[in-house]
């Protein structure tokens, strides 16, 4: 499939069903090794697509009580960037609006190189992302999301 396909949904659309799970899938540009001497610097991006919840007010308070690692007498720590749009899962930040969410599992992810996709082998430079926990919390630019649906039931 073509990253050209995908057709991104409205920030209403989003930020309607904060606190919901759906299927996101969303672009990015991977940081890579080598500086200006890659040749592939500037010219990769990826898709990440898997299961999230979309943020919301006390979304990841909630998360952390389901892992036992939240209790009652903690507090969520407040934002170090940007202003929460009412209780939704949208922030904007100098102007910008960002949609944050909570991905559960490792995201199913594709390389493009020039929009043609690669294998991740073949992306020069590329770091290996360790993460310590299976739940990560995400915030990425509302146009970097290219597709959201709803989860298909049993």
């Amino acid at each position: 499939m073509s990253k050209n396909t995908f057709v991104r949904p409205s920030l209403s659309d989003l930020s309607t069903r904060s606190g919901t799970q759906v299927i996101l899938t969303w672009e990015s540009n991977p940081k890579l090794k080598g500086g200006k001497k890659n040749p592939q610097q500037g010219h990769v991006t990826k898709l990440s697509t898997a299961k999230v919840t979309l943020s919301g007010t006390g979304v990841y308070a909630s998360r952390k009580v389901d892992e036992g690692e939240f209790s009652s007498s903690d507090e969520v720590q407040k934002r170090k960037w940007g202003t929460r749009i009412g209780n939704t899962c949208v922030i904007e930040h100098k102007g910008v609006e960002y949609v944050e969410f909570l991905v559960d599992g490792t995201p199913k992810t594709t390389y493009f190189l020039d929009d043609k996709e690669i294998p991740k082998s073949d992306v020069v430079g590329l770091s290996d992302s360790k993460r310590d926990s299976n739940v990560i919390i995400c915030c990425v630019k509302s146009a970097s999301v290219k597709i959201m649906a709803e989860e298909a039931s049993d």
